[in-house]
């Protein structure tokens, strides 16, 4: 027998076996999101040549390009600082633990921020640049963005990084969070957030399918086609992080214990 497991007590035995699905769980969401990460930074950097040509030469800096840049770059950035909260072996401190969390989290959301913010300015140029609907459409962005992180941020702020257990230190990972304790917070967050997808895919499709419906150009095809599958899309996924990130639902990551 492995000496390691014969110096093992029955009670660090025990929650090693009660502790087998959730690694496997833990594992395999490891892998899919290192997965998602390589594949994002390979996208990056082989697309580097084009954002130099193109993008970088423009005059002036718009709002446009400040959004792209501020999109691309914040979620570059935001995935190479959650790797590290990933199994590497190394050893952190709490206080590193917590830079990671609230850095990596910090960035996400100006990721999002900025690219909901460009389909937000898309829908103002499709209504034709007036200053009334600018008013309009900033007003709703705000409105939804700040109650959104506000209360994302006030379920974050209840997360604490402890000591490593034994499971930890074996495993590979650097930190050690304890769960968040205002996840009915992050649930009104993601019912909030679903709110806002259906308003950006209710007035986006008005506009293209009303104001529009007449014009037959590939931009416009283009813009249905792409658009609508975008809206559609975005709206299922965050109407099922909605319902995930409810209290009491069985099948939120959320409710995963880490052994400590």
């Amino acid at each position: 027998m492995d000496p390691t497991v014969e110096s093992l007590d029955q009670e660090t035995i025990e929650m090693i076996i009660a502790g087998g699905k959730q690694f496997q769980v833990y594992q395999e969401q490891t892998y899919v999101f290192m997965a998602a990460y390589v594949a994002w930074l390979y996208y990056h950097v082989t697309t580097l040549d084009d954002e130099v040509a193109h993008i970088w030469p423009s005059p002036r800096l718009k709002f446009g390009k400040v959004l792209w840049l501020l999109t691309r770059y914040s979620t570059t950035f935001a995935m190479v600082v959650d790797m590290f909260s990933y199994p590497n072996y190394l050893t952190l401190s709490p206080r590193a633990c917590m830079a990671i969390l609230y850095t990596s989290n910090t960035l996400g959301m100006l990721a999002r921020a900025s690219s909901e913010g460009i389909i937000w300015l898309c829908l103002y140029a499709l209504l034709k640049g007036k200053k009334i609907f600018l008013y309009l459409l900033v007003a709703l962005y705000l409105g939804f963005l700040i109650p959104i992180q506000t209360l994302v941020y006030m379920n974050l702020a209840t997360r604490e990084a402890g000591p490593l257990s034994w499971f930890d230190e074996h495993l590979g990972w650097p930190c050690n969070y304890s769960a968040p304790l205002r996840r009915d917070l992050f649930a009104v967050a993601g019912y909030v957030a679903l709110t806002r997808s259906l308003v950006v895919a209710i007035a986006g499709g008005v506009t293209v399918f009303v104001r529009y419906k007449n014009q037959r150009n590939n931009l416009m095809m283009v813009i249905r086609r792409e658009g609508g599958l975008y809206l559609i899309s975005a709206t299922l996924l965050i109407f099922v992080n909605g319902i995930v990130m409810t209290p009491g639902i069985p099948t939120s990551p959320l409710q995963w214990v880490v052994p400590s």
